[in-house]
Protein backbone atom coordinates (compact mmCIF):
# COMPACT_ATOMS: atom_id res chain seq x y z
CA UNK A 1 0.00 0.00 0.00
CA UNK A 2 1.23 3.37 -0.69
CA UNK A 3 2.32 5.46 2.03
CA UNK A 4 0.87 8.94 2.66
CA UNK A 5 3.78 10.65 1.26
CA UNK A 6 3.64 9.03 -1.78
CA UNK A 7 -0.42 9.43 -2.14
CA UNK A 8 -0.35 13.00 -2.66
CA UNK A 9 2.24 13.60 -5.45
CA UNK A 10 0.77 10.49 -7.41
CA UNK A 11 -2.69 12.01 -7.35
CA UNK A 12 -1.60 15.25 -8.50
CA UNK A 13 0.34 13.48 -11.11
CA UNK A 14 -2.77 11.63 -12.55
CA UNK A 15 -4.69 14.34 -12.17
CA UNK A 16 -2.80 16.52 -14.46
CA UNK A 17 -2.66 13.97 -16.94
CA UNK A 18 -6.20 13.73 -16.94
CA UNK A 19 -6.26 17.32 -17.74
CA UNK A 20 -4.07 17.00 -20.62
CA UNK A 21 -6.11 13.95 -21.90
CA UNK A 22 -9.33 15.94 -21.55
CA UNK A 23 -7.64 18.57 -24.28
CA UNK A 24 -6.64 15.57 -26.55
CA UNK A 25 -9.68 14.22 -26.47
CA UNK A 26 -11.22 16.90 -27.28
CA UNK A 27 -9.39 17.25 -30.38
CA UNK A 28 -10.38 13.81 -30.90
CA UNK A 29 -13.59 14.58 -31.00
CA UNK A 30 -13.59 17.22 -33.15
CA UNK A 31 -11.67 15.15 -35.50
CA UNK A 32 -14.56 12.90 -35.64
CA UNK A 33 -17.13 15.10 -36.32
CA UNK A 34 -14.74 16.39 -39.48
CA UNK A 35 -14.95 13.08 -40.43
CA UNK A 36 -18.00 11.91 -40.03
CA UNK A 37 -19.19 15.39 -41.96
CA UNK A 38 -17.03 14.98 -44.74
CA UNK A 39 -18.22 10.91 -45.37
CA UNK A 40 -18.62 11.13 -48.44
CA UNK A 41 -15.07 12.40 -49.32
CA UNK A 42 -13.83 9.02 -48.05
CA UNK A 43 -13.14 5.77 -49.62
CA UNK A 44 -15.61 3.22 -48.49
CA UNK A 45 -15.91 1.87 -45.13
CA UNK A 46 -15.83 -2.34 -45.31
CA UNK A 47 -17.51 -1.98 -41.70
CA UNK A 48 -20.16 0.61 -42.46
CA UNK A 49 -23.28 0.07 -40.22
CA UNK A 50 -26.41 -0.81 -41.97
CA UNK A 51 -28.20 2.21 -42.28
CA UNK A 52 -27.87 5.15 -45.26
CA UNK A 53 -27.28 8.19 -42.88
CA UNK A 54 -23.56 9.73 -41.82
CA UNK A 55 -21.57 6.47 -39.53
CA UNK A 56 -21.87 7.96 -36.26
CA UNK A 57 -19.72 5.16 -34.64
CA UNK A 58 -16.25 6.84 -34.62
CA UNK A 59 -17.70 10.42 -33.37
CA UNK A 60 -19.44 7.90 -30.30
CA UNK A 61 -16.92 6.40 -29.19
CA UNK A 62 -14.61 9.39 -28.96
CA UNK A 63 -17.41 10.83 -26.92
CA UNK A 64 -17.44 8.34 -24.45
CA UNK A 65 -13.74 8.71 -23.66
CA UNK A 66 -13.94 12.54 -24.09
CA UNK A 67 -17.02 12.20 -21.06
CA UNK A 68 -14.51 9.51 -18.73
CA UNK A 69 -11.75 11.82 -19.51
CA UNK A 70 -13.18 14.79 -18.04
CA UNK A 71 -14.86 13.06 -14.93
CA UNK A 72 -11.71 11.56 -14.10
CA UNK A 73 -9.63 14.89 -14.22
CA UNK A 74 -12.70 16.65 -11.78
CA UNK A 75 -12.63 13.47 -9.43
CA UNK A 76 -8.81 13.73 -9.38
CA UNK A 77 -9.38 17.69 -8.25
CA UNK A 78 -12.06 16.20 -5.47
CA UNK A 79 -10.01 14.00 -4.22
CA UNK A 80 -6.61 15.42 -4.32
CA UNK A 81 -8.39 18.53 -2.66
CA UNK A 82 -9.90 16.41 0.15
CA UNK A 83 -6.02 14.55 0.86
CA UNK A 84 -5.00 18.23 1.23
CA UNK A 85 -7.42 19.59 3.49
CA UNK A 86 -6.72 16.58 5.49
CA UNK A 87 -3.17 17.18 5.85
CA UNK A 88 -4.23 20.93 6.81
CA UNK A 89 -3.13 22.09 3.33
CA UNK A 90 -6.15 24.41 1.20
CA UNK A 91 -4.03 25.85 -1.62
CA UNK A 92 -6.43 23.61 -4.15
CA UNK A 93 -9.67 24.68 -1.83
CA UNK A 94 -10.40 27.78 -3.87
CA UNK A 95 -10.45 26.17 -7.50
CA UNK A 96 -11.84 23.15 -6.49
CA UNK A 97 -14.82 25.54 -5.09
CA UNK A 98 -15.08 27.78 -8.26
CA UNK A 99 -14.45 24.75 -10.90
CA UNK A 100 -16.25 22.36 -9.26
CA UNK A 101 -18.95 23.39 -7.21
CA UNK A 102 -20.32 26.55 -9.05
CA UNK A 103 -23.16 25.64 -11.19
CA UNK A 104 -23.11 22.32 -9.58
CA UNK A 105 -20.72 21.31 -12.92
CA UNK A 106 -18.33 18.22 -11.12
CA UNK A 107 -21.93 16.72 -10.49
CA UNK A 108 -23.65 17.02 -13.90
CA UNK A 109 -20.11 15.80 -15.36
CA UNK A 110 -20.55 12.78 -12.69
CA UNK A 111 -24.23 12.05 -13.76
CA UNK A 112 -23.44 12.08 -17.59
CA UNK A 113 -20.29 9.77 -17.03
CA UNK A 114 -22.77 7.51 -15.29
CA UNK A 115 -25.15 7.36 -17.71
CA UNK A 116 -22.44 6.83 -20.10
CA UNK A 117 -21.22 3.69 -18.55
CA UNK A 118 -24.28 2.31 -18.22
CA UNK A 119 -26.11 3.10 -20.68
CA UNK A 120 -28.33 0.13 -21.15
CA UNK A 121 -29.69 0.41 -17.50
CA UNK A 122 -30.57 4.12 -18.31
CA UNK A 123 -32.55 3.27 -21.59
CA UNK A 124 -34.40 0.29 -19.64
CA UNK A 125 -35.84 2.56 -17.04
CA UNK A 126 -33.47 0.95 -14.24
CA UNK A 127 -30.58 3.75 -14.17
CA UNK A 128 -28.96 5.17 -11.09
CA UNK A 129 -29.93 8.66 -12.31
CA UNK A 130 -32.98 7.77 -14.48
CA UNK A 131 -34.51 11.36 -13.62
CA UNK A 132 -31.47 13.09 -15.23
CA UNK A 133 -31.73 10.90 -18.13
CA UNK A 134 -34.45 12.65 -20.46
CA UNK A 135 -33.47 16.69 -20.71
CA UNK A 136 -35.16 19.67 -21.96
CA UNK A 137 -33.48 22.51 -24.35
CA UNK A 138 -34.51 25.57 -24.91
CA UNK A 139 -33.69 25.92 -28.54
CA UNK A 140 -34.16 29.83 -28.56
CA UNK A 141 -37.20 28.58 -31.16
CA UNK A 142 -38.67 26.25 -29.02
CA UNK A 143 -38.05 23.39 -26.51
CA UNK A 144 -36.27 20.62 -27.72
CA UNK A 145 -36.49 16.96 -25.67
CA UNK A 146 -33.56 14.84 -25.36
CA UNK A 147 -31.78 12.20 -23.73
CA UNK A 148 -28.50 11.68 -22.03
CA UNK A 149 -27.08 10.09 -25.48
CA UNK A 150 -27.92 12.80 -28.08
CA UNK A 151 -25.50 15.48 -29.38
CA UNK A 152 -27.34 18.42 -30.14
CA UNK A 153 -25.54 21.41 -32.61
CA UNK A 154 -27.23 25.06 -32.32
CA UNK A 155 -25.25 27.77 -34.14
CA UNK A 156 -21.78 27.18 -32.73
CA UNK A 157 -23.08 25.64 -29.43
CA UNK A 158 -22.74 21.69 -28.78
CA UNK A 159 -24.44 20.15 -26.42
CA UNK A 160 -23.22 16.80 -24.81
CA UNK A 161 -25.99 15.05 -22.53
CA UNK A 162 -28.50 16.61 -23.24
CA UNK A 163 -27.68 20.57 -21.94
CA UNK A 164 -24.11 20.57 -21.18
CA UNK A 165 -22.41 22.99 -23.76
CA UNK A 166 -19.09 20.90 -24.71
CA UNK A 167 -17.45 24.28 -25.90
CA UNK A 168 -18.38 25.86 -22.84
CA UNK A 169 -17.63 23.55 -20.46
CA UNK A 170 -13.61 23.25 -22.00
CA UNK A 171 -13.57 27.21 -21.85
CA UNK A 172 -14.43 26.73 -18.03
CA UNK A 173 -11.74 24.30 -17.20
CA UNK A 174 -9.39 26.08 -19.54
CA UNK A 175 -9.63 29.13 -17.41
CA UNK A 176 -8.31 27.93 -14.62
CA UNK A 177 -5.10 26.30 -16.19
CA UNK A 178 -3.04 29.23 -15.27
CA UNK A 179 -3.33 29.12 -11.54
CA UNK A 180 -4.14 25.15 -11.64
CA UNK A 181 -0.63 23.46 -13.36
CA UNK A 182 2.03 25.25 -11.49
CA UNK A 183 0.39 23.89 -7.83
CA UNK A 184 -0.37 20.72 -9.60
CA UNK A 185 3.39 20.54 -10.51
CA UNK A 186 4.73 21.73 -7.10
CA UNK A 187 2.95 18.80 -5.72
CA UNK A 188 4.08 16.13 -8.11
CA UNK A 189 7.32 17.02 -7.12
CA UNK A 190 7.47 17.52 -2.68
CA UNK A 191 8.68 14.88 -0.77
CA UNK A 192 8.46 14.35 2.73
CA UNK A 193 8.13 17.38 5.28
CA UNK A 194 10.87 19.07 6.94
CA UNK A 195 9.50 18.77 10.26
CA UNK A 196 9.50 14.69 8.84
CA UNK A 197 13.16 15.23 7.29
CA UNK A 198 14.16 16.92 11.15
CA UNK A 199 13.49 14.38 13.21
CA UNK A 200 16.24 13.03 14.73
CA UNK A 201 16.72 9.45 16.53
CA UNK A 202 18.27 8.96 19.72
CA UNK A 203 21.74 7.50 18.79
CA UNK A 204 21.88 11.04 16.55
CA UNK A 205 20.98 13.61 19.47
Amino acid sequence: MMNKEDQIPKAAYNTAMWYKATYLQALRLSEADNRMRNEAAVEEDPFKLPWEKRDILAFNVERFFFIHAMFHFLDGIQKLNAMLIESGDERLLSIKKRMLDEGNFYQQIRVLRNINEHDIEHMTGKGHFQKHFEKELDTGGGILTTNMHMTVQLGSQVFIGGDIDLLQSLRWMRSFRDELLPILKKLCYETKSLDDDSKQTPEES
